[in-house]
């Protein structure tokens, strides 16, 4: 025997005492990711021998997951490849999720004789992280709710009256900056108390939802409306002068005078107090809308004042 063959046989048997003792999964394999060589640790995580697994293609243990074509192209790219994630069935039936590294074994002309894998089970870190991502999931949904429930009405869904009283102190000063009006209609049904006397509260709320849907897709992009008070709603108007907002109210008007509601058993009417910043300052306007709508109310309902 040749001093060269007997230092390669004896460097091949090092190598492979070093991988027995190692406690991740390596692998040998030859430049077609044949199996050559498993350690001890790697043959009792896989559970078969390596007289069985000897001459097989790695891909008949990693299974259909593995992509040879990606590992070649990685390591022309960078020298290696890191972070290959596998899937694997152990002879019991037990599944695991490999994350491995190949490096290339390269001969004295830098040819790819072959490669080294070296595998670790990541199944436990894999479970708890998606573990972490449901509550993570479970908190962001709680937040929603949490956000959802101190901004919105718990009946009908639209704003709150915080919310929609913050929105409008908002919008004033944004109108203000830019040498704008903010207006405001305040609405409400008409004859509300009769709903609830002759159907009940049930169909009460009922009507109140659908008119908050209503005045939901009425309205334009930039305006909204808020729930303010049992049958009370507070439409905020940005960059709107007191007429555009009287058309405003006089189309929703006209709409909800047209529809039936509680599946056409119900008709109903509202009437609206239209107010504008040019009347008063924002700590008066809410209450001057207010006095509008109960003047209008007085004129018959059905109406708005401006």
């Amino acid at each position: 025997m040749s001093l060269k063959l007997h230092s390669t046989l004896a460097l091949k048997e090092n190598l492979e005492n070093i991988i027995d003792s190692a406690g991740e999964l390596f692998i040998i394999l030859d430049n077609k990711f044949r199996i050559k060589h498993i350690n001890t640790h790697g043959l009792k995580f896989l559970g078969y021998n390596l007289e069985y697994l000897k001459g097989r293609a790695l891909g008949s243990i990693f299974g259909k997951t593995f992509d040879a074509d990606k590992v070649v192209v990685n390591i022309k790219n960078t020298g290696k490849a890191e972070n290959i994630e596998t899937t694997f069935v152990n002879s019991k039936g037990k599944n695991s999720v490999l994350s491995s590294i190949f490096t290339p074994l390269k001969s004295a002309d830098k040819g790819v004789q072959g490669y080294i894998c070296v595998s670790k089970d990541i199944t436990e870190t894999k479970q708890e992280f998606h573990k972490m991502e449901e509550i993570n999931n479970e908190l962001e949904k709680e937040k929603m709710r949490l956000k959802e429930e101190n901004t919105k009405d718990w009946l009908t869904k639209i704003f709150n009256k915080k919310y929609i009283v913050k929105y409008l102190k908002k919008a004033d000063e944004n109108s203000r900056d830019n040498g704008r009006e903010v207006s405001l209609i305040f609405c409400d049904i008409d004859h509300f108390k009769k709903i609830n006397d002759n159907y009940g509260h049930v169909v009460g709320d009922q009507v109140l939802k659908e008119l908050a849907s209503i005045l939901e897709v009425s309205l334009r992009e930039g305006d909204t409306v808020g729930r303010y008070g049992g049958e009370e709603f507070l439409i905020v108007l940005p960059n709107t002068d007191l007429e555009e907002a009287w058309r405003i109210f006089e189309r929703i008007r006209k709409r909800v005078e047209n529809l039936s509601f509680n599946q056409g058993r119900i008709n109903i009417t509202v009437s609206a107090g239209v107010a504008s910043s040019s009347e008063a300052d924002l700590e008066k306007l809410i209450f001057i809308a207010d006095e509008k709508l109960y003047k209008a109310k007085r004129c018959g309902r059905n109406c708005g004042v401006k």
